[in-house]
């Protein structure tokens, strides 16, 4: 009997247990959907209004131009003179800002809910630095050759051109002459955690006669923009008859190895937003040799040109 009535007991307290929770799955029910329409009114709310604003201070739009003279020099080898115009946009920054004003709650009533919202009288006041022109100008680049430059110029000829920030160029020979001619060049450019802002123009530009009439060894790096790396490389071996000096792999290899940049350049600010390199046509005309090239205009570029050659004397 006395487990009879302990079954019992239990049974009548599971079924309160049970009929307790049909009102609480209820009221559960209400709080859901009532939590639901809340979000929605504030959700309403919000569309009618504008939503998460931002406030963004005033930037100043300084547009500029600027106008260069150039001698140059027609395929008829008149010269004559031309305007060269480059535009762009300067942004300046305020010096100082000072945000101020004032804020007013109020609410808005959406059924059974009141939505709090928020209006904002606010003054703006900034104070923009005097126009800086020389700054402006610091964001163009231009690196050119022009005129009768090295014109008629002979032997080893070297030119090393930078516009712009953090740019590495080198011009390396290696001439051997002799029983036993060995010669090597080995030239590692290498930089590290490197910062700097491109510019919004650069421009590479080789004109005019530059080099016409030219003869010998001819290296030229020419560049313009940030963290630019551009290397040339010659490595002649003369020996005598019956000598054998290092065959050509090894002096190329060498030189190759060279051209493996790490400098890990970051930009300060964005790319170039126009880049030019060109080589017009009145230039390097009549050049009689060997001619090395690296023309950038740009950023983070690396370029790079070897020659290696092993001559034997004697027929």
């Amino acid at each position: 009997m006395k487990s009879l009535k302990m079954l019992l007991r239990f049974a009548i307290v599971g079924g309160l247990i049970l009929l307790l929770l049909i009102p609480l799955t209820m009221i559960r029910g209400v709080i859901n959907e009532r939590s639901a329409y809340r979000d929605e009114a504030f959700a309403r709310v919000a569309d009618s209004r504008a939503g998460a604003q931002r406030l963004v201070g005033p930037v100043r739009v300084v547009p500029w131009v600027e106008r260069q003279h150039v001698e140059v020099v027609d395929a008829k080898g008149n010269k004559k003179t031309e305007v060269q115009v480059t535009e762009g946009h300067w942004l300046q920054m305020p010096a100082s800002l000072d945000v101020g004003g004032e804020m007013l709650p109020s609410q808005r009533e959406v059924g059974l809910f009141k939505v709090p919202v928020y209006s904002w009288n606010g003054q703006l006041k900034a104070t923009f630095a005097a126009d800086d022109y020389p700054a402006m100008l610091g964001y163009l680049t231009q690196s050119r050759v022009d005129g009768n430059a090295f014109t008629g110029a002979s032997g080893a000829i070297a030119i090393n051109l930078a516009a712009g920030d953090l740019n590495q160029q080198a011009n390396l020979r290696a001439i051997a002459v002799g029983t036993h001619a060995i010669a090597d060049v080995d030239a590692r450019q290498s930089r590290r955690r490197d910062f700097a802002t491109s510019p919004d123009t650069a421009t590479a530009v080789i004109a005019g006669n530059t080099l016409a009439g030219a003869s010998g060894i001819a290296s030229i790096n020419q560049a313009s923009g940030a963290g630019n790396a551009s290397f040339n490389a010659v490595s002649l071996a003369l020996a005598q008859q019956g000598i054998r000096e290092s065959d050509d792999d090894s002096s190329l290899s060498a030189a190759f190895a060279s051209a493996g940049q790490q400098h890990g350049f970051e930009h300060g600010g964005a790319t170039s937003n126009r880049r030019v390199a060109s080589v017009e046509s009145t230039a390097l005309q009549g050049f009689e040799g060997v001619l090395q090239l690296n023309q950038v205009a740009g950023s983070g570029n690396d370029t790079g040109n070897t020659l290696a050659m092993s001559i034997q004397a004697g027929p």
